[in-house]
């Protein structure tokens, strides 16, 4: 899934936009597909499988800077290393009281709730409109 929106961030590279807008089409679009749910997996990963999370990040530095080495261009784009943000990302969870993990799990059932409702009856006025 990383690789094709890669290949995507690669194309918009041609059309010489600025880092900052690569970037945050990084930061918005490839990022949270590796990082999607990671205190709950983070501690099962390989090291092969960390080493290949952080190669699809090395791409996007290569993609968006051109040249360099990899940590230079992570602090030069001012992204951290994914295996210690998953890191940090796995202690907030721990910190987080059982009812806060509760709250958060009711709260994101809740928004995928409406996320859906809101697409059926998108499509309901689609349908109906088509008639």
């Amino acid at each position: 899934m990383a690789s094709k929106r890669l290949l995507f961030l690669k194309k918009t590279q041609t059309c010489r936009l600025p880092h900052p807008d690569l970037v945050y089409y990084y930061a918005a679009v490839i990022k949270p597909v590796m990082e999607y749910k990671s205190p709950d997996w983070h501690s099962s990963i390989t090291p092969e499988q960390s080493k290949t999370l952080e190669a699809v990040q090395r791409q996007a530095c290569q993609i968006i800077i051109g040249g360099g080495t990899y940590s230079s261009n992570c602090s030069s784009l001012k992204l951290g290393g994914l295996h210690t943000r998953r890191q940090q990302q796995t202690k907030q969870e721990a910190q987080l009281s059982p009812r806060d993990n509760a709250m958060r799990r009711v709260s994101s059932n809740l928004a995928n709730y409406h996320a859906t409702v809101q697409k059926l009856l998108i499509r309901q006025v689609l349908t109906k409109s088509m008639v």
